[in-house]
């Protein structure tokens, strides 16, 4: 045996080290686990709100009906991808507030796009050589173009406006892909 092992004052001092430390060991251990508990019970709760379907708030919907109160509104289309209920819930939904804002709109939830687009995308048309992927197109939009996007950001619906070829003269759709 070491000579230490055999002096009471280092054992008293090594065994209160010892105490203090499992002490310290069964706080960090019991800290550990409440974190792990609470912060699992957060991701359950972040996921079912990144699964939930998105819906417009009481909020946005009296929003986007204010704010286009009074400015240039008109016929649009508004498409999803085809089969893709959420979507298509979603596309419902905003198709009724623009019908509702005083829109003439058409809905088509049988679009297949030849990319899987995301969030909500505002398709104008496009005089001229189709741009290649990731070009910056700038154009002029038919006003009800601005007031449907102006509306729907302010609303804190992230929106983005596109200029297509694809997108017959003078239309305006209203593209509401998957959830981002």
């Amino acid at each position: 045996m070491p000579a230490w092992w055999n002096s009471l004052e280092t054992v008293t001092a090594i065994s209160s080290h010892a105490k203090t430390l499992g002490f310290i060991l069964g706080l960090l251990t019991a800290l550990c686990g409440a974190i792990v508990f609470f912060s699992g019970k957060r991701v359950d709760a972040l996921k079912a709100i990144r699964d939930a379907d998105r819906r417009l708030t009481s909020i946005q919907h009296s929003q986007i009906l204010d704010l286009m109160r009074d400015k240039p509104i008109g016929k649009v289309t508004v498409q999803c991808p085809i089969m893709s209920p959420e979507p298509r819930k979603f596309a419902k939904e905003l198709a009724a507030v623009l019908k509702e804002a005083g829109w003439e709109v058409a809905f088509n939830d049988r679009v297949i796009f030849t990319q899987p687009t995301s969030g909500l995308e505002i398709w104008v048309h496009f005089d001229g050589p189709e741009p290649s992927e990731g070009a910056s197109v700038t154009g002029d939009a038919p006003k009800r173009a601005e007031t449907l996007l102006t509306s729907l950001r302010l609303a804190y619906l992230p929106t983005e406006l596109r200029f297509n070829t694809s997108v017959p003269k003078d239309e305006v759709q209203l593209i509401v892909g998957f959830k981002p």
